[in-house]
């Protein structure tokens, strides 16, 4: 399999968009998709067996495995606008004992006008934002509830400055 392009073609496309940041996009929808075909296969068994509220996996202790394609649009100021599209993909693991590992992951995918370091023009252009891994261990159910914690990662995706945080990691507690 072949991955590269003429020189003449990339010289030609690079000057329009931005040839790093299509790739990037491409090969990542692929392998979330291909994790999410892989990882939505199984749902966690009931808990409980007592009739229960409908999950819509707004409570953080009912995880639930699934993928979802999710949209937002921000006029940032006069005619700069932001879109941006997530790819998230939810899948809980069932450890034993009542306990769950429930698992996220963000891939943002961005299209703006915003001027940067990396667009001084102001042109719309797209590309990758920071990704977000998340784990979070939810404890057995405690009465009508239960505990959790864990982490987020927020990794250094973005495939042009404005897109990120400016290449840092970082990491954030969760717990409730």
């Amino acid at each position: 399999m072949r991955l590269g392009y003429e020189a003449s073609r990339v010289q030609n496309w690079a000057a329009t968009t931005s040839c790093r940041g299509h790739h990037v996009i491409c090969i990542a929808v692929v392998v979330l998709l291909a994790i999410a075909t892989c990882a939505l296969g199984e749902e966690p068994p009931d808990a409980g067996t007592q009739q229960e509220e409908e999950n819509t996996g707004q409570d953080f202790t009912k995880p639930l495995s699934r993928l979802d394609v999710r949209y937002k649009y921000q006029q940032v100021t006069g005619d700069l606008n932001l879109h941006m599209g997530t790819l998230r993909l939810d899948k809980p693991f069932v450890l034993g004992g009542g306990r769950q590992l429930s698992t996220r992951f963000d891939l943002p995918i961005l299209h703006t006008n915003v001027p940067s370091r990396d667009n001084t023009d102001g042109d719309y252009e797209t590309g990758l934002g920071d990704s977000l891994m998340q784990a979070l261990l939810i404890s057995p159910p405690i009465g009508r509830g239960a505990a959790a914690f864990g982490t987020q990662v927020i990794l250094p995706t973005g495939t042009e400055d404005h897109f990120g945080a400016g290449g840092s990691l970082r990491l954030r507690r969760r717990c409730a």
